[in-house]
């Protein structure tokens, strides 16, 4: 090989997921403003996730450059699915146009749903020319770009403190809610915690488990509860698939990241009642109703909007318009069945959840010969899913990103086979 293609194989090889993981600290640093004071360009870069999008963009354009063919797992579907795929795309275009209360908002969140699609299948496209090591290597990047948002968090905590006219609940850091840095916590703890479990050299598994303690401290000090059981299901989810996290000594790193994160977030200030490990213990003993934070009324109100327009919905991102509880508070339902239903009614989301039931099976396919990158890519996928139960983590850009990812990381084909480390 000569100098030239051996560089070009490098790009392919390191770019694309430089680029993936530089999003969290872009989305924080788009969105910076520890005053507190509404800005309504960053309101529309932090609502949206415009630094997630421009990079999904930008690695679809690459793929593209660099020679794959990404539609080509799409154009192999057969008859059936790809039918499914086009009414889904035809629903969501439709709605967005001709049935929606805000069309250019349903627009936004329909090309978006187009976005997050293309970006799994062109991540999925230029894995195929990676080899096993980048590809595990993959995630060592992801995880340092949300340690980096971690670390821009600590500053932007200290500065609003020092100001004092921050509303915390609101937050703002790459969120529109506090709640939400749960997607950054799964992420990066994910992450972390799939590479410990399938790194056999010590110093190096002791580095992944602070890091998941790290991120995991995320979650205690924000007091956020959906992210912490997400990753505790996930990695329960783990042994029934994988044999990496059947072992003692895997449950002993979560123990210990779990434990770790809890003491790190003991050493921050808690601004806000809403926030810290206390919360957390005072929302265990609270009763369903305060449990739920509000779901329960959110999913009947949705419920309720879905059976008067049960057929095509009302558009992709209208919640906010056509449920009475709390119009223009919230973006989604809290749950991505609903959400679906919603968005695409009964006819949108046949199609929706047809297709994820065939991509399901093409991951569990693909983990019957799991490669190490599988170990992360399934704790990171498990999470998110498990938080769009009862949060919008398939409703932002950033978590929809990031679990396109990881689900496009497992079904790639694998350049030459590898086991996982036991």
């Amino acid at each position: 090989m000569n100098i030239g293609a051996a560089r070009r194989v490098g790009r392919v090889e390191v770019l694309p997921w430089l680029l993936v993981a530089l999003v969290p600290i872009a989305l924080a640093l788009s969105s910076w403003d520890p005053t507190g004071v509404y800005n309504p360009v960053q309101a529309w870069f932090r609502l949206y996730g415009i630094a997630a999008i421009a990079a999904e963009l930008a690695l679809i354009g690459y793929s593209l450059a660099s020679g794959t063919d990404p539609l080509r797992p799409v154009i192999s579907l057969d008859l059936a699915a790809r039918t499914g795929l086009l009414v889904l795309l035809a629903v969501g275009v439709f709605t967005a146009l001709f049935v929606a209360p805000d069309w250019l908002r349903a627009a936004n969140w329909t090309f978006f749903s187009i976005i997050h699609l293309l970006f799994g299948l062109a991540v999925a496209a230029l894995v195929r020319k990676t080899s096993s090591e980048t590809r595990l290597a993959s995630w060592n990047a992801i995880l340092a770009g949300v340690l980096g948002y971690f670390c821009i968090a600590i500053v932007f905590v200290a500065l609003a403190m020092q100001r004092g006219s921050l509303k915390w609940e609101y937050f703002g850091l790459g969120v529109t809610n506090i709640r939400q840095v749960g997607f950054y916590s799964v992420v990066g703890a994910g992450a972390a915690l799939g590479l410990a479990v399938v790194e056999a050299r010590p110093g190096r598994q002791i580095l992944y488990v602070f890091a998941a303690a790290f991120m995991l401290s995320l979650s205690f000090w924000s007091g956020t509860r959906g992210s912490l059981v997400a990753v505790l299901l996930a990695f329960a989810t783990g042994t029934m698939i994988l044999e990496a996290f059947r072992s003692i000594r895997s449950w002993l790193i979560l123990g210990i990241a779990f434990a770790g994160g809890a003491l790190i977030s003991l050493a921050g200030p808690v601004p806000s009642p809403l926030y810290g490990v206390f919360r957390l213990k005072a929302s265990i003993g609270a009763g369903a109703v305060d449990v739920s934070s509000g779901r329960f009324d959110m999913w009947a109100g949705a419920w309720n909007a879905i059976l008067q327009r049960p057929v095509l919905g009302y558009g992709a991102g209208q919640y906010l318009h056509v449920v009475g509880d709390n119009p223009g508070v919230f973006n989604h339902p809290h749950n991505i069945v609903l959400q679906i239903l919603l968005q695409w009614g009964f006819v949108g989301a046949a199609c929706y959840f047809g297709l994820a039931m065939l991509l399901a099976s093409r991951v569990f396919s693909a983990l019957k010969n799991p490669h190490p990158a599988d170990a992360p890519a399934l704790l990171v996928g498990m999470s998110l899913l498990t938080m769009s139960l009862y949060e919008g983590a398939l409703f932002h850009s950033y978590p929809s990103m990031m679990f396109a990812f990881a689900l496009a990381l497992i079904v790639a084909p694998r350049r030459r086979a590898a086991g996982i480390v036991p």
